[in-house]
Formats: C-alpha cells, structure tokens, sequence
C-alpha cells in the first residue's frame, strides 16, 4: 500500500505552535479510514466518508529523527472499501489520504477481520522528536500476536520441504493437514 499523507492546514498549524514554543508537543492520536475519494486538499477537516477510527497501538521513531512508524489494529463490523486515511491529532485532522478515484482503493477490509495498519510518516522541515504519539496500550494484542507468529521459526506447522527432481515439484508435509503438492515453474 502507498500512501501519500499531506499534512494538513490544522496539522502545520500544530506543528508551527510546537515549533516556536507557543503551543505543546504534536500529539498524534488515532488513525481513521473511510470509503471516499478525490482530490487531497490541504484544507481537510475531516474524511469525506468516514467509517473506522481507531487508535494508534504502536509507533516508533527513526533514529535520525526523520519519520516515524505508525501501526494500528484496525477493524470494522462492515465491510469497508478503504479509499482514504487521515491521522488525527485529538480532534484536528493532522494528516490526509485520497484515492483520486472511486475505483483506486487502497484495500478491502471484510467484516469483522482485524488488520495491523502501519505507516511511515516522514518530516522534511521538523524533527521527530516533536512529535508525542498517545498509544493505546489496549489495542496492541493483535500486533503482538502477529510479531510472535513472524518470529516463530515454524508458523504454519510446515515440518518439511521436499523438492523433487528438477525442481519442478514441491512437496509439503504439513503437521495439521494433508500433504500438498505444488508444481512450481
């Protein structure tokens, strides 16, 4: 997924106050996404069609300062056609993405199915370290549980691989199902 976050217009306001020292630290907050679509204004208050706002459940900083990783478990009761993004700062839209047309989604997230949604924001004129990120502590399970099964050195169970002659053929013995068998060109 790629994504073009502009900072918006309330967004360079919080930035510009934190920077000369009138306003706190940028606190970036939730992560919301909605189904519309079509120019990405500086001036964007709010998503056009939104429909799932969560929290942010980690976030990292670059050693040099120059973005920072965001991920959130994301979830929805209902099917959503993710077309924009938009970062929040409390009740200001700090950050916003559109997809130019109706059929440019990012995604399709089907009902009821958690996601981990992770981003990169990079910050040309201002210093990560500027920046708070509020996480959630509550909405990390799932992000958890993802970098445990990407750690374990057998995940799917896999016990063995066997290639057969010429390598035109693989064969897979896995502990919890049927052997399968996979021709690979």
């Amino acid at each position: 997924m790629s994504l073009a976050l502009q900072i918006t217009d309330a967004g360079r306001l919080l930035i510009a106050a934190a920077l000369d020292g009138v306003g706190p630290d940028v606190s970036l907050t939730d992560i919301a996404m909605g189904e519309g679509f079509g120019p990405v204004l500086q001036t964007q208050k709010l998503l056009r069609t939104p429909k799932i706002k969560v929290p942010i459940s980690s976030a990292q900083t670059a050693p040099d300062g120059s973005h920072i990783s965001l991920r959130a478990v994301v979830s929805s009761p209902a099917a959503v056609w993710v077309r924009e993004v938009g970062i929040w700062a409390g009740d200001k839209l700090f950050a916003y993405y559109s997809a130019p047309t109706v059929d440019a989604p990012l995604y399709y997230l089907t009902a009821s199915t958690e996601v981990v949604f992770a981003h990169d924001i990079y910050l040309e004129s201002l210093d990560a370290s500027s920046i708070t990120i509020v996480v959630d502590p509550n909405a990390s399970t799932l992000e958890s549980l993802v970098r445990l099964h990407e750690q374990s050195t057998n995940p799917h169970g896999i016990t063995e691989a066997l290639a057969s002659q010429g390598g035109k053929g693989v064969v897979l013995n896995v502990t919890d199902g049927p052997a399968l068998d996979a021709a690979i060109d």
